[in-house]
């Protein structure tokens, strides 16, 4: 086939037929091109480009005003400019120049010029329509003619004196603009300047006032040295460097005063600011292969050069401080610490990874704003030009490193260990700050991080700085050397005593964290080694705080690294470490303990000399220390041993500071070791006593004081207690016998001294049983008696002490054994007792009395002896107060029982018995009854304690109340007789009755107990028989008793049985049998009441037996009787209403449910309330409605007219709001039968009569309204045509149809929202919103009918045809009738898809080549509404989780129904053939909705403008937040796979793409899920951030662009689940714009049918 072709294509060419010349449209071609320069600025740049190629040292622009202002007007920069002059002071043009002028696309053929495509003049277009050059003698002229551009050469005049040396470049503006902010375009011009060839000045003037001039000075350029040992090539060896220079660049700028007023004609106020640079330029000589070469210039159209260089413009810190870095229009020449730019003759977007500007030949893309990375030849050549940049980067940065080593080394001395003064060091320090600053700001320079928006450019530039030789140059702590020999700075544990190794500084490691941690990365620089550490021990003796720093590392090394090479290096460690102890070195491999302070005090005592000082040690703990290899605690027996043969032993104060240390670690170590220790010393003179320094063995304590010349302990007892020298051998006592021999015996002793003494050996147990039986018979203790006659005498003597203020105890001494005697207690001498004789305070818990208590001494009377005493008058109160005080210690031999010493008296002034002891001849266990302590039971005449006795006698058994049985049995022996005591004894009973048992309160519940006055005499009643009277609620007196006796009182009452108020069954009991009565005592209101609570209860009432049936019977019921008063109506007022009340049977009265009857027969009516309506349906009471019998006869023959449709429109449209809380068994019909089988009809008029069953009554009326149930029709809805409709009549018509049981109320509502307007109903509060969804239900149903009939007939009728053709005129608007009707005939089937489809495509194609509003999409924007308000579950969805907005939809008619029988069916289907409009949402079946919506997403395509620019056009309505057509003005920026990112031009990109990354990739991934879901291509997604607008998305001619804006404030990046519902829908409303421009009830309904058909897929996606 290729050959047939070929040979075809040389036949065409050798034929002789006439050859045509390719037509280009000028115009459009040059407003391609400029679509492709949309950079700021761009026209500056392209002429500055021109300029420095032309050799120019100056350039001025010049900005006019369309008036120039008179000298002496005031200076507004902000007015609009017109005409714009652009002067170059550079060579002429010449003849070759004019000549490239005229033609497009032909570039600088020189290789050593930025220029390549010849394009670049030709952004002159964008701002001005006919632009003006003149160069030397010689001008040009460009005009158009239509769409072709033509050009007319001139020459000078002679007289301009100046000019000739000028090429300028005049530009009429095509219309007035402002003139360009004055900071941010001084920025572009100073960054226009930095790389300039030629290029030296730039001057702005406006209306010839200088605005700003930017000079550059350079000086001379400085060759740099570079080291053999850097590679000289590109990894292809394309490049290959030859020299580099050094140039020192100071940029001035006079910025002109915008602060103050200026006045035209006066020299402006200017600022004058520098900034000092560096440019280093790198000769390069380039090697390019030939096939690359013809390559490079069929792109380029011009050769590579064969010479060329890349340029980095950077600072040192001097220079960045020297520098006016304050300033925005200089300040970004110096970009530290933020990356620099890519420069491209000027700068491009790109960054360079560093913080330098870089400049180079780099081959940019066609707008020069990015590197030209997809050209396979170009991109080549970029990538060894930017490798030959960071090769130039290495060099600059070694270099001004080795600057800094130089001063380096002159100004810091050399590391050294010895000793240096807090000054010197300071000294130091500051010096080194100074270098490290410096150092650091030349690593943040040149530290490569990622670049944007291309990553290639850091990549290659960072190969270029390392690949070739990797080790880079960096200060240390001791100086500037190879990285590789450098530690990173050591962690605080090692800190304190690295002091050898060469370390990052922490300055350097705060400053340059990134670097840093990149370096280690690359195993460029290493972390603190265990041989560093070794050779800082080897190298010299460690002082205290090195020790300490050092052991902690080896202690957390051991500790977390246990088997790992630490403990191979501990025995290098140990082996090589010195420690400074005291006055000399110490190796650490000669220690073996360390001292624990709680044991022994480290700076009181001597330790032994292998001991680790404890300055050291007290840094650590034991465990820690523990880890160290055969190092152990100090153990106190070790030390012990150690101080027993110290020679000061034998010294008082040393003994004692030693023997003090043992004694206080008693407690801290175990008792075998305490015991070890002080077996050094049981040998030792080591004891100071009265008599010099002793043997333990030969010395006394202190107590044994019998004999004067024995030698006693003499230490001080808190330094050495008794008990450490017991264990020594200290003797406690000397010999008992001999104590017997010279005390006892001879009768000489004094009894205290030698009581003191025996307790003390009793305690010791040093005392035997023999010896104890001695001296319990021996009567060696003095006591005190006295006789019953000196007890009498006492108590006369005692009384007139106490009269005088005197007090005397007397009585016979002698000496008793123990066991006769009892304590020295005053009681027991007033008892009687014998006491012994006591000096100071008894206490029973001394050594002492302990012992006394052993021998026999008495501390309490016997049980027996008491009770005694407590019947004598003479002992009585003190034996009583006695036995209450001590009874605890008779407890156990205590029981009650009732005894015959009357001792304590009780109200009436008789002695009430108390309980006796228990013998074992009356083992009595019952408590005594006779008495009782609390005195409110005195209320029911039971006899109490006196009050001298009431809080005390409860240990003996006397109880505080009686009962529960004895108070039950002297209430029923003796109730109370009136309402006063009644009160008293129910409110003490009140307080009791939690004692009660259920036993208890059923006796009471029937006992008459309760007193009630009746008609002069009381009578009593038992509580279930009365009730609570209460002033706030009306008794039935006549009825029930009431009672009330307090609110406690009225507790115990209520828990025997007396209820609040009678029940509703003992109420319907009195009603049946005397309701009459019962009438005439409450009245109206009461009765009701009664009634009300009867009914709500009635399901108990049912319980009773018989008691229904009896009140269905009883004329109980209230009955309500209306009757018109004819007497007191006066003329012209309505007839007034009289109301009757009558009580009969439920059968005779009737429920009301429709109030017309009740005013047209006025029978006996129940109260109108739900819960009495109730009662009486119950008890037999029939509804109106079942008691009248209606007839209605129309008038006429039913026909299809006017008020019929009317009707029959607003039933159907107000059906949901009708019927919304009606669903249910209450429902006769659905709606969808009200929707699609009710039949509606006119007749001329209508009657009703009513017939009354209860009384044969007959009434007749006219009405406006009915509803009938053919036999063969069914139901038809029949409205009068004569007379003013009735709403109500209505309303009444539609609730008999449609409800089973209607409420009287409800045609009254329906009347008012049939009667109201949609928003009238709104506002009140209905909900509207549900006629939609009625609508809804209405066109779905009919296209199901439609796609039915559809599938059944292949042929379309007429009908079918008008409606098909109604459809797509309301999707196609522009589409004639008779056309689509023509298209539908030429389909076989699914007749309105092909046509649709078909005709999209025909959309498609005329958007592709003229770009225009497509048909039938739309541009279209969405953004943050207002509150939804749809129910559906759509709503739901964009309710909870989206905010888009909502759609305006009309709520026109919408028809339906089946056809009518006979000929009213032909009638009504004529009439909704004649009166039936089209509807203007889609009605197709589902499958066709399907296939439109797979076309409306397959005819989405992707934006191939660089640029949006639209102007926002007027809202469709001022409540929506959407705009149809939105306002942007965007610019293409980058590219993530398929999906392109647009900016408004007002951002800035580098701001944007650094601080959005991460979320445009994020949104981007989500924006692809959501493609997916609805199988859309993904080159038809679009992002795009602007900050200012509140649109959300857009669809701009089948694009879809969605806002970053919104995805980052809603902070969508954390709730991805939430995040894909509000995109997924954002997606369903633009693509519904695909149909339908407008926000309205069609597009709402694409928009669901999206949502809805692509669900499934969203729920899928959701949780992954």
């Amino acid at each position: 086939m290729t050959t047939a072709l070929e040979e075809a294509k040389r036949r065409a060419r050798e034929s002789s037929s006439k050859e045509e010349k390719v037509e280009v449209n000028q115009r459009h071609l040059i407003d391609k091109i400029l679509a492709r320069y949309s950079a700021e600025h761009v026209v500056y740049r392209e002429l500055m480009q021109n300029s420095d190629d032309a050799g120019a040292k100056s350039v001025q622009l010049r900005f006019y005003t369309e008036n120039l202002p008179v000298p002496g007007s005031k200076m507004d920069i902000t007015t609009k400019i017109s005409k714009i002059v652009f002067r170059n002071d550079g060579i002429p043009f010449r003849s070759e120049d004019w000549q490239r002028l005229k033609k497009i696309a032909e570039g600088n053929p020189d290789e050593q010029k930025i220029g390549a495509f010849g394009v670049g003049f030709y952004s002159l277009f964008s701002v001005c329509e006919d632009p003006f050059i003149a160069s030397g003698r010689e001008n040009m002229a460009f005009f158009w003619d239509k769409d072709q551009l033509y050009t007319k050469r001139g020459t000078q005049d002679d007289t301009r004196e100046g000019d000739n040396t000028w090429t300028s470049f005049f530009m009429e503006l095509r219309k007035s603009e402002k003139m360009p902010e004055l900071n941010k375009f001084g920025q572009f011009l100073a960054r226009s300047l930095s790389f300039t060839t030629n290029l030296q000045e730039i001057v702005v003037f406006f209306n010839e006032v200088i605005l700003l001039r930017l000079e550059k000075k350079k000086q001379s350029a400085t060759p740099l040295p570079i080291s053999k040992s850097f590679p000289r090539t590109s990894p292809n060896k394309i490049f290959e460097l030859k020299t580099v220079e050094i140039i020192p660049i100071h940029l001035k700028l006079l910025q002109i005063d915008t602060t103050k007023s200026m006045q035209f004609g006066e020299p402006p106020p200017l600022h004058d600011l520098s900034v000092f640079l560096r440019i280093a330029s790198a000769n390069i000589q380039s090697r390019v292969p030939p096939k690359m070469g013809a390559e490079m210039e069929r792109t380029n159209k011009k050769k590579p050069p064969v010479n060329t260089s890349i340029q980095m413009m950077f600072t040192s810190r001097d220079e960045k401080e020297a520098s006016s870095t304050e300033n925005p229009i200089i300040s970004d020449l110096i970009p530290f610490p933020h990356q620099g730019r890519v420069f491209i003759g000027f700068p491009t977007h790109q960054t360079t990874g560093l913080s330098s500007h870089v400049a180079g030949r780099f081959i940019p893309t066609v707008e020069r704003e990015n590197i030209d990375f997809v050209d396979r030849m170009l991109s080549v050549w970029n990538h060894e030009l930017l490798y030959m940049g960071g090769l130039l980067a290495r060099i600059i940065y070694e270099e001004e490193m080795n600057k800094i080593d130089v001063k380096y080394k002159e100004v810091v001395p050399p590391a050294s260990f010895s000793p240096i003064t807090p000054a010197e060091m300071e000294a130091i320090d500051s010096v080194k700050e100074i270098f490290e600053e410096r150092a650091i700001h030349n690593m943040q320079s040149f530290h490569v991080r990622d670049s944007t928006p291309s990553p290639l450019v850091a990549r290659d530039i960072r190969a270029g700085f390392f690949t070739e030789f990797p080790i880079i140059t960096l200060l240390s702590s001791q100086g500037m050397m190879p990285a590789n020999l450098l530690r990173a700075f050591p962690d605080e544990p090692i800190r304190p005593f690295i002091k050898k190794t060469p370390v990052v500084s922490i300055r350097m490691t705060k400053a340059c964290t990134d670097l840093l941690a990149f370096y280690e990365q690359q195993k460029v620089i290493s972390k603190i080694t265990y041989q560093d550490i070794l050779g800082e021990l080897q190298s010299r003796v460690f002082n205290e705080q090195e020790m300490v720093a050092f052991l902690k590392w080896f202690i957390a090394e051991r500790k977390n690294r246990n088997g790992s090479p630490i403990v191979e290096w501990s025995k290098h460690f140990q082996n090589s470490a010195l420690f400074q102890i005291g006055d000399k070195p110490t190796p650490m491999s000669q220690l073996r303990y360390y001292v624990n302070p709680k044991i022994i005090p480290p700076n009181d005592v001597p330790v032994p000399p292998t001991t680790l000082p404890y300055s050291i040690s007290k840094h650590f703990k034991a465990e820690e220390l523990h880890y160290i290899h055969d190092w152990g605690e100090l153990s106190l027996s070790e030390w012990s041993a150690y101080v027993s043969e110290l020679p000061q032993l034998d010294t008082p104060t040393f003994s004692e500071k030693v023997l003090g240390v043992i004694s206080r670690a008693s407690n801290s170590v175990h008792q075998q070791e305490w015991n070890k220790a002080l077996s050094h010393f049981k040998n030792k003179r080591c004891i100071v006593t009265n008599k010099g320094m002793k043997l333990p063995g030969e010395s006394y304590f202190n107590n044994v004081n019998l004999f004067e010349d024995l030698p006693i302990v003499a230490f001080d007892p808190k330094m050495v207690p008794n008990k450490m020298l017991e264990v020594l051998g200290v003797r406690k006592h000397v010999d008992l016998q001999l104590l017997f021999e010279r005390m006892v015996v001879g009768g000489s002793w004094d009894h205290f001294a030698l009581l003191k003494y025996l307790s003390g050996v009793y305690k010791d147990g040093l005392l035997d049983q023999r010896e104890m039986g001695r001296l319990k018979v021996t009567p060696i203790f003095p006591g005190r008696s006295q006789s019953p006659q000196e007890m009498s005498e006492r108590q006369t003597q005692n009384a007139n002490a106490n009269a005088n203020n005197t007090k005397e105890i007397s009585g016979s001494h002698q000496k008793y054994e123990a066991s006769k005697l009892y304590a020295p207690n005053e009681i027991f001498w007033n008892l009687g007792f014998p006491i012994i004789e006591w000096k100071g305070k008894f206490n029973r818990n001394s050594d002492e009395a302990k012992f006394l208590i052993a021998l026999g001494l008495k501390m309490h009377p016997i049980l027996e002896d008491l009770l005694v005493l407590a019947g004598k008058d003479a002992t009585r109160n003190n034996a009583v107060q006695y036995l209450i005080q001590h009874f605890k210690e008779y407890q156990d031999q205590y029981v009650a029982k009732n005894v015959t010493h009357p001792i304590i008296p009780i109200g009436d002034g008789k002695k009430a018995e108390i309980p006796a002891v228990r013998t074992l001849t009356h083992p009595y266990t019952e408590i005594s009854k006779n008495c009782f302590s609390d005195s409110d039971a005195a209320v029911m005449d039971f006899p109490v304690v006196t009050s001298e006795f009431r809080n005390s006698v409860a240990p003996l058994g006397v109880k505080s109340n009686p009962d529960a049985d004895q108070l039950v049995q002297r209430l029923t022996q003796n109730p109370p007789s009136d309402q006063n005591q009644a009160t008293k004894v129910f409110q003490y009973l009140a307080a009791r009755q939690g004692e009660f048992k259920k036993n208890h309160w059923s006796r009471l519940s029937t006992l008459a107990f309760i007193p009630v006055q009746t008609e002069g005499h009381v009578k009593r009643y038992s509580p279930s028989t009365c009730y609570f009277s209460n002033p706030d609620r009306q008794q039935s007196d006549n009825f029930f008793t009431y009672v009330n006796f307090g609110e406690i009182a009225n507790q115990f009452l209520r828990t025997c049985g007396v209820k609040d108020e009678p029940s509703p069954s003992e109420l319907a009991s009195i009603l049946v049998t005397s309701a009459r009565d019962y009438y005439s005592n409450v009245g109206y209101d009461r009765y009701l009441a009664v009634l009300r609570m009867i009914s709500t209860n009635l399901q108990s009432i049912t319980q009773v037996p018989k008691l229904l049936d009896n009140m269905k019977k009883s004329p109980f019921l209230l009955g309500i009787r209306r009757t018109e008063d004819h007497n007191e109506m006066e003329e012209g007022q309505d007839k007034p209403v009289m109301e009757h009340y009558e009580l009969a049977v439920a059968r005779d009265i009737c429920l009301v449910d429709n109030t017309l009857l009740r005013q047209i027969f006025s029978p006996l009516c129940a109260p109108m309330e739900q819960v009495l309506e109730d009662l009486y349906e119950a008890l037999g009471s029939k509804w109106m409605n079942t008691l009248v019998e209606e007839k209605y006869e129309p008038k006429g023959q039913p026909a299809i007219g006017k008020r019929s449709e009317d009707v029959r429109k607003l039933i159907i449209q107000r059906a949901s709001l009708l019927l919304h809380d009606q669903i249910g068994k209450n429902m006769n019909h659905t709606i969808k039968w009200l929707l699609n089988d009710l039949q509606f009809a006119e007749v001329p008029s209508i009657e009703i009569k009513r017939t009354f069953k209860p009384t044969n009554q007959v009434k007749s009326q006219t009405m406006t309204a009915c509803a009938v149930n053919y036999t063969q029709g069914g139901w038809y809805f029949l409205v009068a045509r004569e007379g003013e409709l009735d709403h109500y009549d209505v309303a009444l018509a539609l609730s008999r149809i449609m409800l089973k049981k209607s409420k009287p109320h409800l045609p009254i509502l329906w009347t008012t929202i049939l009667q109201s307007s949609l928003a009238q109903l709104q506002r009140r509060g209905f909900p509207v919103e549900r006629i939609l969804d009625t609508e809804r239900l209405a066109r779905k149903a009919a296209a199901q009918e439609r796609e039915k009939r559809e599938l059944s007939e292949s042929k379309m009728t007429a009908q079918e045809e008008m409606n098909l053709v109604s459809q797509l005129g309301a999707q196609f608007p522009n589409v004639d009738n008779d056309r689509l009707k023509k298209m539908l005939r030429e389909e076989n089937s699914n007749h309105a898809e092909k046509v649709a489809g078909k005709l999209r495509q025909e959309g498609r194609s005329r958007s592709a080549s003229v770009e225009k509003k497509p048909t039938p999409t739309a541009a279209a924007a969405i953004a943050p509404p207002q509150e939804p308000k749809k129910s559906s579950f759509f709503s739901y969805i964009k309710k909870s989780f989206w905010d888009g907005p909502e759609s305006v939809g009309a709520s026109g008619p919408v028809g339906g129904g089946t056809p009518h029988p006979g000929h009213l069916q032909q009638q009504m289907a004529q009439s909704q053939s004649q009166s039936q409009k089209p509807v203007q949402d889609p009605k197709v079946s589902e499958e066709m909705m399907r296939r439109s919506l797979q076309q409306a997403i397959a005819a989405c395509q992707g934006n191939e403008s660089s640029t949006i620019s639209a102007t926002k056009q007027v809202q469709e309505m001022a409540t929506s937040y959407c705009d149809v057509k939105p306002g942007h003005q965007l610019q293409f920026v980058s590219k993530i796979g398929d999906i392109k990112i647009f900016l408004d031009k007002d951002l800035s990109v580098e701001q944007i793409m650094s601080d959005h990354q991460k979320d445009i990739h994020l949104f981007s991934d989500l924006l692809l899920i959501v493609s997916e879901i609805y199988r859309l291509p993904t080159e038809a997604i679009h992002i795009y951030v602007d900050k200012k607008s509140d649109t959300i998305a857009f669809n701009r001619s089948t694009s879809l662009f969605f806002n970053l804006k919104f995805f980052v404030s809603l902070d969508h990046a954390k709730e991805k689940d939430k995040a894909l519902i509000y995109w997924f829908m954002t997606t369903a409303h633009e693509l519904a714009h695909n149909f339908e421009d407008a926000h309205n009830a069609q597009h709402e309904y694409y928009f669901s049918s999206f949502a809805e058909e692509y669900l499934p897929g969203l729920i899928s996606r959701l949780g992954k």
